[in-house]
């Protein structure tokens, strides 16, 4: 929760300690972690039927100190991988205010499919993004 509560979006958009790490707990949730020098320095945190049933990324963050290394690409690939063995969608919401987020998502494939207004603080809106696995599965396909 260091990592998310010291860094946009979360610093911007007033949310606690203990609110990112409701966003981070729950047995359903898949969680990848980025380990250096045996510490957490990078976390994604993907719900597995979070979005229209289908997986969301609701984590994605690096430790200040490590970004601009490419680890946020390492990270997003590992769980673009992970996900797409038996899903065929994935979802991520950006806030509007986060340029750097944007460029990040859109230069890796994701789309922009719409937008929730004003919806985690007001004047700030959530782009969704989604990104389709590109080849078939080889077993049976959930949404």
């Amino acid at each position: 929760t260091e990592i998310m509560g010291a860094q946009d979006p979360w610093k911007a958009l007033g949310i606690d300690a203990d609110r990112c790490l409701s966003a981070i707990s729950g047995a359903h949730l898949k969680r990848y972690g980025l380990y250096a020098e045996g510490r957490v320095i990078g976390l994604a945190v993907v719900h597995p039927t979070g979005f229209a049933s289908s997986p969301y990324l609701s984590v994605l963050a690096i430790e200040a100190a490590h970004t601009g290394q490419g680890l946020g690409s390492l990270l997003l690939a590992h769980v673009e991988r992970e996900v797409f063995r038996e899903r065929r969608n994935l979802f991520v919401c950006v806030s509007s205010f986060n340029d750097g987020a944007q460029r990040f998502y859109l230069s890796r494939g994701y789309v922009q499919i719409g937008v929730i207004a004003d919806y985690l603080k007001p004047g700030c809106d959530e782009l969704i993004l989604r990104k389709v696995r590109s080849e078939p599965p080889n077993r049976q396909e959930q949404p």
